[in-house]
């Protein structure tokens, strides 16, 4: 994953958390506790955070609470990316991450 007019890389092997272009991820394992580098975002997610946990009384995040909270994102500068990975370990696994990242940025497998 990069941004090409800037030249910048944030996921290559592992992920560049301080890339300029990244704004934020949900890792599918920590939904509740992702990564943010914007301030506005950091700003919409807490308050989304706390208006979850006010009205739904230790509900536990789900993809369908995330996707709540994409939906509302209004940034025409912004892009996200759903990403999983399937593996095999003890039997089959995936991994999902959500990127917010600028709009320039592209996935290449």
């Amino acid at each position: 994953m990069f941004n090409p007019i800037t030249g910048e890389v944030i996921v290559e092997e592992e992920c560049h958390d301080d890339a300029k272009s990244l704004k934020g991820y949900w890792i599918c394992d920590l939904l509740d506790e992702p990564v943010i580098n914007d301030d506005k975002l950091r700003t919409a997610w807490e308050d989304f955070v706390e208006n979850f946990y006010k009205d739904n009384h230790g509900t536990p995040f789900s993809w369908e609470t995330l996707n709540k909270f994409l939906q509302e994102i209004d940034n025409p500068l912004w892009i996200a990316y759903e990403i999983t990975s399937t593996g095999i370990a003890c039997g089959p696994t995936d991994y999902t991450v959500v990127f917010i990242v600028d709009k320039d940025v592209i996935v290449e497998k």
